[in-house]
């Protein structure tokens, strides 16, 4: 970790015997200290950060699992949604969150956290390339950020019950930005197949620091699904609206 970052209280708590510190330079800058802050706070008056404080403060990858979960439920109720349950659960397996946009019908939203470890070939793995940097000068690659995002929708599957709208959100951290990536298009073009029918809806964020900017700002992409419509599992039409409202928000 940087010596020029000042932590706040939330953040000194939550670094405090942390097995990441070590493991990376998050949070690599004041704006992404000011975000965690931020977030942190969220969980605290929602009564949620003891519970988190363990994934919080263990290694760099389930950190970030952690720390994107609690981002989505900060950037929901930063936006205008109530978050009416925490882990709620429809099938035999929890979900993360449930929300509600002004006074419809709650959705169910299961959150997936892929990483640039998961787009790795089998040969990168063997020679430790999981272990180096993300980032590496020079590198080139091929990518496939749809491939990333359908797999993970796929894995969100087993949550889901057809009798409530069902929303999976995407939160990456891979090796192009999702919402760089992809478009609305392109994820609609895989999520129309049959095996995705009783997903509502997919939410991509991505947090992003640009230049000359002092705050973390939120580029999303929200795709609604066709195959849903007229069925209990699409999304309320109103929710559209509230996307679309948050779009680009801080």
């Amino acid at each position: 970790m940087r010596q020029d970052i000042k932590l706040g209280p939330l953040m000194r708590t939550m670094a405090d015997g942390a097995c990441w510190i070590s493991q990376d330079d998050y949070p690599a800058g004041q704006a992404w200290t000011d975000e965690g802050e931020r977030i942190l706070s969220h969980l605290q008056i929602h009564g949620r950060l003891e519970k988190a404080l363990p994934n919080l403060r263990a290694d760099k990858r389930h950190r970030d699992a952690a720390m994107a979960e609690a981002r989505i439920a900060y950037w929901f109720t930063r936006n205008g949604f109530k978050i009416t349950e925490w882990e709620p659960k429809v099938t035999n397996q929890p979900g993360d969150l449930e929300v509600r946009w002004q006074q419809t019908t709650p959705i169910f939203a299961e959150i997936k956290h892929p990483t640039w470890e998961s787009e790795l070939s089998e040969e990168e793995r063997d020679a430790g390339r999981k272990d180096q940097p993300q980032h590496i000068n020079a590198e080139t690659r091929s990518f496939d950020t749809d491939g990333s995002l359908e797999y993970s929708v796929r894995k969100s599957l087993g949550k889901f019950s057809p009798d409530r709208p069902n929303l999976v959100v995407v939160s990456a951290n891979l090796f192009v930005m999702p919402t760089d990536g992809t478009d609305h298009d392109s994820i609609l073009y895989w999520l129309k197949k049959a095996e995705f029918a009783i997903v509502g809806a997919i939410l991509v964020l991505d947090p992003i620091l640009y230049a000359g900017k002092a705050q973390i700002e939120y580029k999303t992409i929200y795709v609604e699904n066709p195959r849903a419509h007229g069925k209990p599992w699409q999304l309320p039409a109103e929710v559209t609206e509230g996307f679309l409202l948050a779009n680009n928000s801080k």
